[in-house]
């Protein structure tokens, strides 16, 4: 499906429900993370392939004209992978929300809902893939 006429579900009452797969706990990992933490899939041995995830939190700071910045939350997941010539690369997902401090839960919770939509939506699954934006 093109960008240009996708779908979402504003204001849904649930989130994206993944079924399959195998559940991996993340543990830290004795990075130290500025206003975060990082955690890693401690089931995986080999430190070069181990999925490992990154959370920061911005709080939102008073501004010197007495307004208030946005807050600013960040997780990142990270799976390395091995290449066929032997190198390592790290492919990545990053999810971001930005609120101010006058946001409601609920208003986050939508944000939230919505933006898990982007990556699991079907309409979105060419972009994500291959770039597609037709």
């Amino acid at each position: 499906m093109p960008i240009s006429g996708c779908t979402i579900l504003n204001n849904s009452t649930a989130q994206a429900a993944p079924t399959g797969g195998t559940s991996v706990t993340l543990t830290e990992n004795g990075v130290q993370v500025p206003n975060g933490k990082s955690v890693a899939d401690a089931s995986n041995t080999n430190f070069l392939t181990r999925l490992y995830a990154v959370f920061r939190n911005k709080p939102p700071a008073k501004q010197p004209d007495k307004t208030y910045s946005k807050g600013k939350r960040t997780g990142t997941i990270t799976q390395p992978k091995l290449l066929a010539n032997g190198d390592y690369v790290n492919n990545l997902v990053r999810i971001e929300l930005e609120v101010h401090p006058e946001t409601t839960a609920a208003e986050v919770v939508t944000l939230m809902y919505n933006g898990s939509q982007l990556l699991t939506d079907a309409d979105f699954s060419e972009f994500w893939k291959s770039g597609s934006t037709a």
